[in-house]
């Protein structure tokens, strides 16, 4: 798929993750964009949609983005110092990514990683700041052979997507833009318009149209997944990491 793609494109690692030094680069990578206030696409522009592939179906779905690896400082990544985790054996092939329809068959060994991280976390005295991007979940919208990626790493900003796509009236056109990542969803008559663009892709990396109706019936089944699954690992590891950004347990001493 297209999105498997984009991650290997902006990780040196093979398994997908962004994992901290990958991080560290990627914002340095981005960081003119950022001062800068740069914006990928011309809003005002809707031309784009003329060329949208148009897919006969749409499938929301949710992974969560694991790592294999846990690094007991955040500020030195010692490959000799790096800590194993466990990951489910539901991941996708050749990576550590746990879409939500195989976390279900899966749980028992999801909730055996995260039990692995923050027991590392814990004894390595990291706070969630150092190792919140262990609990980042990803949405891709794909059809049979094309997909688009978000760059949102909690539920709640997934959530807000939803609500948006559900009430967009026809011609509305919606965005979103971050650390070099932008999305432009235009909503024509029975289809839903998404354009998606990145920093080192050129000025775009997909342009697709999908099923209206199909698209938000699947994110509804989406958040029937995502919110039992939730529910479940909150309950096993005693707090939520998933729902939303924790600004809560941030540390800023």
């Amino acid at each position: 798929m297209l999105f498997l793609w984009a991650y290997r494109t902006q990780s040196s690692n093979t398994n997908t993750f962004l994992g901290c030094k990958d991080l560290c680069n990627l914002l340095e990578s981005v960081e003119w964009l950022i001062e800068e206030g740069k914006n990928l696409f011309d809003t005002a522009d809707c031309s784009w949609i003329e060329k949208s592939i148009e897919a006969s179906v749409a499938e929301a779905d949710a992974f969560f983005h694991l790592s294999d690896e846990f690094y007991p400082d955040p500020n030195n990544l010692d490959e000799a110092t790096v800590i194993p985790l466990r990951i489910p054996s539901t991941v996708m092939e050749g990576t550590c990514q746990l879409f939500s329809r195989d976390a279900i068959s899966g749980f028992s060994e999801l909730v055996s990683h995260y039990h692995d991280v923050l027991n590392a976390a814990a004894e390595n005295g990291q706070k969630y700041n150092d190792f919140s991007h262990h609990m980042w979940l990803r949405l891709v919208i794909s059809s049979d052979d094309s997909a688009i990626f978000f760059e949102y790493d909690t539920w709640k900003r997934m959530k807000t997507l939803f609500e948006v796509l559900k009430t967009m009236e026809d011609g509305q056109q919606h965005s979103d833009v971050t650390q070099g990542w932008e999305i432009v969803i235009l909503r024509v008559g029975s289809r839903l318009h998404f354009r998606q663009g990145g920093f080192d892709q050129s000025d775009e990396f997909a342009n697709l149209s999908f099923p209206r109706k199909l698209l938000l019936d699947s994110f509804a089944d989406l958040e029937d997944r995502i919110v039992g699954l939730i529910e479940r690992l909150t309950a096993e590891v005693g707090d939520d990491y998933w729902s939303e950004f924790r600004y809560d347990l941030i540390d800023y001493s």
